[in-house]
């Protein structure tokens, strides 16, 4: 089972680093989805080892629809917020739902805190 990850930000390099090392702890193909970035954003992303993808906003359906594109190949896609991360907890939850061998079509995850996810 291929998962992929996906953030959008446009200049959030103050939060973006922790919401991409939780993706990239958890999954098999991350996309930082870049609208705009002037602050160095899509640098960072590309240094951590994300996909810094360009796309010019119009709006936030396109936006998540040409995250879940770019990550076509994967069988499942999670994604954050710019603005939250993955604490420890929940990355292990995660990977052992992966490891499970998930077969719905779609799964919801508990939502516990703001903006951390420790599940």
């Amino acid at each position: 089972m291929k998962l992929g990850g996906y953030v959008l930000h446009r200049n959030n390099q103050d939060t973006l680093e922790p919401c991409l090392r939780g993706l990239l702890a958890l999954c098999d193909d991350v996309v930082a989805l870049d609208t705009g970035a002037t602050d160095g954003s899509a640098e960072l992303a590309r240094s951590l080892g994300a996909r810094s993808v360009l796309h010019a906003w119009r709006g936030y359906g396109a936006a998540r629809d040409a995250a879940v594109t770019a990550l076509a190949p994967c069988d499942y896609v999670f994604y954050l917020d710019s603005d939250e991360h993955l604490g420890p907890e929940a990355v292990e939850a995660l990977r052992a739902w992966k490891a499970s061998s998930p077969t719905e079509a779609v799964y919801r995850l508990p939502r516990r805190g703001s903006p951390v996810f420790p599940l």
